[in-house]
């Protein structure tokens, strides 16, 4: 499920190409950088800008601000998840709260705690409370589905709790929690570079976008569009990437 076919990598990129011969013919039609820059100028663009310490920085600061709080978000999702699961009050009064977060705007959740978190911390708070109730609906999903005759089977034999976390719950459970973290990382990259949008802290892809809407440099902003874009891309085929590896490397060590 996590693994691209090499026919579909090439779907991907003709369909790429496709878009950006789109981009191009809108662009000539346009015939106006100041409103839709072509790729050649935006390509530019990006080549004079990957060429300052700035923009490395900005990117570098960013991906740890994202991370950050997506891997604090993934920890405490699985941790509440499973004390939901064994304490069913609290799953009752936790459940509303995360379909609340899950249906609040990004924005509403950055106007309401911008005053409270400094402007480097803000975006990681954000990623966070993104991330956390995408990966509790998906572990607790997990947790709810795990087959009966398994446990009656785990009873049966008697198992230890030790053996029936790695025998019975952690295998059926890692594949629901390693899609909800592809799902995760995604929004988590959308909200963090939306907080830094809004908040401008130093050294920040965000910061980038807003000062070229301020500045009206239009090919600037479509190009820090194309890093957002890429980079969303990088992280999240590095994240399947690395759970092949500890997929393949559990397959490995069980036989």
């Amino acid at each position: 499920m996590l693994k691209n076919s090499p026919s579909g990598v090439w779907r991907g990129i003709a369909a790429a190409l496709f878009w950006i011969a789109v981009w191009w013919v809108a662009a000539l039609a346009v015939s106006n950088p100041l409103l839709l820059p072509g790729p050649a100028e935006v390509c530019v663009q990006l080549a004079s800008m990957a060429a300052t310490a700035d923009f490395w920085l900005s990117i570098l600061f960013s991906m740890l601000r994202v991370l950050a709080g997506f891997a604090a978000g993934c920890a405490a999702g699985v941790m509440l998840a499973v004390l939901t699961q064994c304490v069913p009050l609290l799953k009752t009064l936790f459940a509303p709260l995360m379909s609340m977060i899950k249906s609040v705007p990004v924005a509403s959740f950055i106007m309401l705690v911008i005053l409270v978190f400094k402007r480097d911390v803000l975006p990681v708070f954000i990623c966070f409370i993104m991330v956390l109730p995408i990966i509790w609906s998906a572990v607790s999903l997990a947790l709810e589905t795990v087959p009966e005759q398994y446990k009656e089977f785990a009873a049966a034999y008697r198992l230890s709790a030790r053996k029936r976390f790695f025998r019975l719950y952690l295998p059926w459970t890692v594949p629901h929690l390693a899609q909800g973290m592809v799902t995760a990382l995604g929004f988590a990259w959308k909200a963090g570079i939306a907080a830094e949008v809004l908040c401008q802290p130093s050294d920040a892809i965000g910061s980038g976008i807003y000062a070229s809407k301020i500045y009206l440099e239009v090919p600037q902003l479509f190009a820090w569009t194309v890093v957002v874009i890429l980079l969303s891309i990088v992280l999240e085929k590095l994240l399947r990437y690395l759970m092949l590896r500890a997929k393949g490397k559990r397959a490995y060590q069980a036989g």
